[in-house]
Order: structure tokens, then C-alpha cells, then sequence
């Protein structure tokens, strides 16, 4: 029999919350859509998983054609053992009705060995349990295991040219810790069997869970009307003590304790939540646009942070600049006239990446960039990396102010950001004519998606096409993040 009841994930899922398994078993349906952030988690997980199989060379994959056919899945892997095959992929387990798909099982010289992939920079008590899960199927189903190794990208290496794949991946044994967890694991397979089992779905009241280790997909349907609330949507405060401020009953900006104090972001906030209109500071806004000063440039740059190394010299998750575009602020609203770059090439471009950007901001004025934290610390990197361009980094970050200065300091806020200092969430409010664009990329999420398409495809004649939609994605954040100045500076009169 290959049927089963639980799966990894859903394991896990019930391990954070028993009605959340409850509802993904019986309500389907009701999940939220996954946000093109926890998207892009699920393409970082696949890739690295795929990476690292290269560490385990010649196996045979034993994943299904699709997810619903994890019984042939079964089958096939226990076929594949009984050929005495090695090195097995996604090699799938059914034990006391529950199924697992292991990443790399490997059987040599009379020894059971697993191995789970994470994407992720460091290894978490999560992790741990959804190990020590696959642990009590596998011994289930006949197969000793000697040991169970995680594995991971590790941020410490820098890859060097013809390095060996396993040399950017660390692997951490986990077998001892598995083996002292069986007894819950047990305990927790019964509880959730038993939730499965009941004919309503189960009361367990909204808090820090739902939130913790994943969002969680049903938080809609949980917590209705609570999202809508001043608390949950004020900014700067954790979901945490959001979380414990709804469970005692705080919802709105009159039932905060006296021992509150906010920023001046949450000030704004709740000024505009009172009183339905915008909280405009005029005089701290033009102290900004004196800060920022005629002429002036307006900056965009995209970062990627790989989980594995994309070239030689750099290491997992070290930040790699992919796209930047800027613009005079006289000619934002100029078709065409947007400097923008993009690293068409698969090779180390970085070098590039300078050359264009300082190139294309080489006249003086202040430089107004969006992220202006996290582009600091790449061109500090870069200085390290190519010291001959150290004086000239220093001058544009000298140069550098934070576009999101005034929101995050709270000397705008509107009532339809809801609680978001964004680049959506600021241009609906003051820039609706352009950053509602309806065709082409139009956020960061879309922009790596495309990018990556970018990279792998071969296709001579396609290539221009995505270069051109890159290009006008990098028009429309210069023209918005213009406008949205242009606006900001009129509020203030």
C-alpha cells in the first residue's frame, strides 16, 4: 500500500498548527494564494536541491510525473534497491501511513545513508524535526539508516574556478538528534491522526504560531477581520506582539496601553487612522527636497543574493548586483532617456556593473536611490573587490540619499498605504498613473523570475525581447519613483 494520510509537509504543517493541517486536508481551497516571495523560496529550494545532487554523481531520480503519482514514486524506489542501485533521488518512502521523498539516499558497502537539502543559510530546530520524520518512515519501511546528513550552502566559501560543487555545500550530521526525537515524533503522528479524524474542524485560537516558523496560508480565514485592524496593520511592530496585543483584545489605536510610545511612522499612522486624511509634515519634507538639491539623479538597483555561488570569487548569498537604471531628474519623464544595464552575460559582470553605473551618474548632483542601505553595503564589497575604483565608489555613496527617507521617517503617510512603506504602497497613493502598469514586469519578484529567463535562454532572437522588457521595467521605476517625489514635494505646498 502506498496510500497515506501525512506527508512531510503536512507534518510540519501540523507540528505548527493542528487546524491548519486540519484545514489543508478538508478545505483546500480556502489557502491564500503563495506570495511571488515565498515563490521565489520554492525556485531557490528546487535549484539548490538540484545543485546538490552533483555531489552525489550517477543516481537515478525517482521523483513521479506528478505529485499525484507518489505511488508509482514508491514502487519505482523500492525497485531501484532491490537493482542495488547506489545513489537514489527523491527516493519516496509510504510507513504507518505516512509518505516522505528523501533527496538523496545512498546505499554502498552494506550502509543506508540520507541526505536532506535546505536553501537556507543556517539549519533550524525545523529542519531537525522534518528529519527525524523521514528517520521513523524510512526504519519503517525497511531501510537502516546509518546516519542522516543536512546539507546547505555555506556563506564562508568563496568559490574559486574548477571548484568541486560539494565545496560550497556544508554538511551537517544530524543522526544523534533524529534518534532522541522518535518518541515525539511518534507522540505528534498520533495527535495530528486524531485531528484528521474528527468531524469539525478544530478550535485553536489565532497567535505567534500562525506566523511561526512559516506564514501560514490559512491566516485569512483565521484571523478575518483582524488583519483589518489599526493594530495589525501599524508599522515597525512583530508580528509577535501584534499577535499578543489582538489576543488581549487591542485592536485599535484607543486600546493601546499607556506604556506605548511610537515612532514618528506610527505617529503618522495614527494620526491619518483618526482622522481618515493624510498626515503631510511640510516643513520636514522641504528640508528634504533641500537635501536633495538641484540637479540631481534619480538611482535604481537590483540585487540578487544567490543561494549558491554564480561565478568564481563570490560565495552563497553574497549580494551581486544584476540590473541598475538612472536618470537626471530633468528627464525621468522622457521616453528613452533612462541609462539602465542589465548582466546579460553568465560570467562574473560586476566590473561592468561599475564601469555603467559610474559612468552614467559621472555629473555631479546627490543620487536619490531606492534601498539606499543595501546598496551602500554592495558597493562597499565592491570597493574591496576592485580597490582601484575605491575613490570613486566613496563619491557616489557620499552622493547616495534614501528615496524612502521621508516615508520611513514618517513626514508622509496616507490611509491607503495600510500600514506599507513600499514602492507599491507609496505609488498608489502618489503616483497611481504609472505604477499601476498593466502589462510586462512591474515588481523585483517579476524582475528576478525574468531574469533567470534571461540567463538560461539560448534562443538568439529572444534574447532582445527580454533585454527590451527588462529595459522598460527599468523605465517604469525611474518614471514612478520621479513622480512619487514630484507629488511628495507638492504636499508639502
Amino acid at each position: 500500500m502506498s496510500s497515506h494520510q501525512l506527508s512531510k509537509s503536512s507534518f510540519i504543517r501540523g507540528a505548527q498548527c493542528l487546524k491548519s493541517l486540519y484545514l489543508y486536508r478538508n478545505f483546500f481551497s480556502l489557502r491564500s494564494r503563495s506570495s511571488p516571495a515565498q515563490l521565489e523560496k520554492f525556485r531557490r529550494g528546487t535549484e539548490v536541491g538540484i545543485a546538490a545532487r552533483k555531489i552525489f554523481p550517477g543516481g537515478v531520480d525517482a521523483s513521479p510525473a506528478s505529485r499525484f503519482q507518489y505511488a508509482k514514486s514508491v514502487e519505482k524506489t523500492k525497485k531501484l534497491i532491490r537493482e542495488g542501485k547506489e545513489v537514489i533521488y527523491e527516493a519516496a518512502f509510504v510507513h504507518d501511513d505516512i509518505l516522505i521523498a528523501l533527496d538523496v539516499l545512498v546505499i554502498q558497502h552494506g550502509k543506508a545513508i540520507a541526505y536532506e537539502v535546505k536553501s537556507s543559510q543556517k539549519l533550524t530546530d525545523t529542519y531537525i524535526l522534518d528529519a527525524a520524520l523521514q528517520y521513523y518512515v524510512l526504519m519503517g519501511a525497511g531501510v537502516e539508516i546509518d546516519d542522516f546528513f543536512l546539507i546547505h550552502p555555506d556563506t564562508s566559501v568563496v568559490k574559486q574556478d574548477g571548484q568541486d560543487i560539494s565545496d560550497v555545500f556544508r554538511t551537517v550530521s544530524v543522526i544523534q538528534q533524529v534518534k532522541e526525537m522518535q518518541e515525539l515524533v511518534v507522540s505528534m503522528i498520533e495527535r495530528q491522526k486524531e485531528v484528521l479524524a474528527l468531524e469539525e474542524t478544530p478550535e485553536i485560537e489565532i497567535g505567534k504560531h500562525c506566523n511561526s516558523p512559516y506564514p501560514c496560508d490559512y491566516m485569512e480565514n483565521c484571523w478575518g477581520e483582524k488583519l483589518k485592524t489599526t493594530i495589525f496593520r501599524m508599522p515597525g511592530i512583530s508580528f509577535d506582539q501584534k499577535a499578543d496585543w489582538i489576543a488581549g483584545g487591542i485592536y485599535n489605536a484607543n486600546d493601546l496601553p499607556a506604556s506605548f510610545r511610537p515612532d514618528k511612522l506610527q505617529s503618522a499612522f495614527l494620526f491619518a487612522e483618526k482622522t481618515k486624511t493624510e498626515f503631510v509634515n511640510k516643513a520636514n519634507i522641504k528640508k528634504f527636497s533641500l537635501q536633495v538639491s538641484y540637479p540631481f539623479f534619480i538611482a535604481d538597483v537590483s540585487i540578487l543574493k544567490p543561494a549558491l555561488p554564480l561565478f568564481a570569487g563570490t560565495s552563497a548569498y553574497q549580494e551581486i548586483p544584476v540590473r541598475f537604471a538612472a536618470s537626471p531628474f530633468e528627464t525621468i519623464d522622457k521616453q528613452g532617456k533612462t541609462s539602465y544595464w542589465v548582466a546579460e552575460s553568465t560570467a562574473d559582470s560586476r566590473k561592468e556593473f561599475l564601469d555603467k553605473f559610474l559612468k552614467a551618474t559621472s555629473t555631479k548632483g546627490k543620487i536619490l536611490i531606492a534601498d539606499k542601505d543595501a546598496v551602500v553595503k554592495l558597493f562597499e564589497q565592491l570597493a574591496a573587490i576592485f580597490p582601484a575604483y575605491k575613490r570613486k565608489i566613496q563619491n557616489r555613496i557620499d552622493r547616495f540619499i534614501s528615496f524612502y527617507e521621508p516615508f520611513e521617517k514618517g513626514y508622509f503617510y496616507a490611509p491607503r498605504q495600510e500600514g506599507e512603506i513600499s514602492f507599491d504602497a507609496i505609488g498608489k497613493v502618489l503616483s497611481p498613473g504609472t505604477v499601476f502598469r498593466k502589462k510586462g514586469v512591474k515588481s523585483p519578484e517579476a524582475f528576478i523570475k525574468i531574469y533567470f529567463r534571461l540567463r538560461e535562454e539560448t534562443d538568439m532572437f529572444e534574447i532582445p525581447a527580454i533585454i527590451d522588457e527588462i529595459g522598460a521595467y527599468s523605465e517604469f521605476r525611474i518614471q514612478t519613483l520621479g513622480k512619487i517625489y514630484i507629488t511628495l514635494v507638492e504636499r508639502a505646498g
